[in-house]
């Protein structure tokens, strides 16, 4: 059999790995125990090259979702945290980080709203909680990552940016 290029629906992620080669994004573990390199494919999730038939079998039983974000921004995406993923994340230990912004005007165009909890994921994958406030006139940002092997500072202080140019408006 040729190999084809099929997606893998999100739902059948179990966990990632590093992928061990400069080439890849991730490895990744199914919840039917099956593993499989994959590549981010830069709008809705992922995909791998495969011509193992159990595997394509297995990625075919399930349709992929679309995932519905408050604001995306190449890899990085917000969502309103549901009830169902809190509950799940309770065991977790979290790294905290927070970021303040003195705000003088607020862009017109917002998508997030202050005082909600987002989760945060970085390129799908769920990586923090993110919890946005506006009191006076500090714009405040707190995260609480729980997934510290996907995400680095560096990545962290772009999602910071993005979030900043997302609230304060930028005047000439």
């Amino acid at each position: 059999m040729k190999s084809i290029e099929i997606k893998v629906p999100r739902l059948l992620i179990e966990e990632y790995l590093p992928h061990p080669e400069l080439y890849g994004d991730y490895v990744v573990m199914l919840k039917n125990g099956m593993h499989t390199d994959v590549y981010y494919d830069g709008d809705t999730g992922y995909f791998t090259i495969t011509n193992d038939e159990k595997l394509i079998e297995y990625l075919k039983s399930v349709k992929d979702t679309k995932i519905d974000c408050d604001l995306r921004n190449g890899v990085f995406a917000f969502r309103k945290l549901n009830t169902d993923l809190d509950s799940k994340l309770e065991d977790n230990e979290f790294r905290n980080i927070s970021q303040s912004f003195k705000v003088e005007t607020l862009s017109n165009n917002l998508s997030l709203v202050f005082n909600q909890d987002y989760i945060f994921s970085f390129y799908f994958i769920d990586v923090a909680i993110v919890e946005i406030s506006l009191i006076d006139d500090l714009l405040q940002f707190s995260f609480r990552v729980f997934n510290n092997d996907i995400i680095d500072n560096d990545n962290l202080d772009v999602c910071v940016m993005i979030l900043e140019e997302h609230f304060i408006s930028k005047t000439p």
